[in-house]
């Protein structure tokens, strides 16, 4: 065979080998659903959502946090579906209120929340990138032509050096939508370029999985009034019999518990600086404590009857 005929034989034998050797190299860097999604039982997971630059008060520092803990983790009975019970808890910062004269002022107030839900992720063998243009169809603009989108497959430093696979389009809007090696979903960013602000701000700060940790926790249970001129303690926390609420000031104030459902329990009102409240007739669970300072600034609290 001269050698005319042995480059016409093996150039297409050479381009499968390219093509074969560029789909691995390809593979390597893509995460299945499985890999993204392999949370186990204490798996812990800290969103924060930025809400606070879009709509009318497009300069408030509104945000909402949810700390959510992994209980139980199942799989369908064809093994292409991960099942997992949550525990998902945390707050609203929002805006409650505004006064125009005399000047523009915005008042802040805090919600909470807790629940129980079960999230399921099909198709654990395709690529997460599948998953991605599936689940989030509805958010993705089409690309323009002359800005194609880019996938991300990198490892970042924020995350302490976690796979990260993701999306992101500059085409109009600013749409970027990453997911992380066994920690899920760790960016969600939407942004409109007609009114230079972001509509969806949702990033991971913080995860632990077993022995691993990384980020900052958002441990915030017990809330300061906005303007931070008001400290107030309880104790005993938890409590079985009552509780005490100490304020390093004297002042008219109201108090109100309610349930983690936003049930109203009890009131009362108290000028002093120590008030002792008999919780001996509630249910044990989680509470929460607001004192209203004066009509004007609210102080949250958190407590655990036993």
């Amino acid at each position: 065979m001269n050698l005319a005929n042995l480059n016409r034989h093996f150039k297409p034998l050479l381009l499968v080998l390219f093509i074969l050797t560029c789909n691995l190299s390809i593979g390597q860097d893509t995460l299945t659903v499985r890999e993204v999604f392999d949370f186990q039982p204490g798996d812990i997971f800290h969103y924060l959502e930025d809400k606070g630059s879009y709509g009318y008060f497009s300069t408030t520092q509104e945000k909402r946090v949810n700390r959510i803990t992994i209980l139980d983790r199942q799989n369908s009975v064809t093994g292409d579906t991960m099942i997992y019970t949550r525990n998902v808890e945390g707050y609203e910062y929002y805006v409650s209120g505004y006064e125009e004269d005399p000047y523009y002022k915005l008042f802040y107030d805090y919600r909470f929340f807790e629940f129980r839900d079960t999230v399921f992720y099909p198709h654990t063998d395709s690529s997460i990138f599948t998953y991605l243009f599936s689940y989030y169809a509805n958010i993705i603009d089409p690309p323009d032509e002359n800005f194609p989108p880019d996938t991300l497959a990198y490892y970042s430093n924020a995350l302490c050096n976690r796979d990260i696979n993701g999306f992101l389009d500059m085409s109009w809007n600013y749409t970027n939508i990453e997911f992380g090696k066994g920690i899920g979903l760790t960016k969600l960013v939407l942004a409109a370029e007609e009114c230079n602000c972001k509509e969806k701000d949702y990033q991971l700060i913080y995860f632990k999985k077993s022995e691993e940790s990384c980020g900052t926790p958002d441990n915030y249970t017990a809330i300061h009034d906005p303007a931070g001129q008001t400290e107030l303690r309880i104790f005993p926390n938890p409590a079985s019999v009552f509780i005490n609420i100490d304020r390093p000031a004297s002042g008219n104030y109201t108090y109100d518990i309610y349930d983690i459902s936003g049930r109203h329990i009890l009131s009362g009102l108290n000028s002093g600086k120590l008030t002792r409240i008999s919780i001996s007739q509630l249910e044990s669970g989680v509470y929460l404590l607001s004192v209203n300072i004066n009509g004007r600034r609210k102080v949250i609290r958190r407590f655990i009857k036993k």
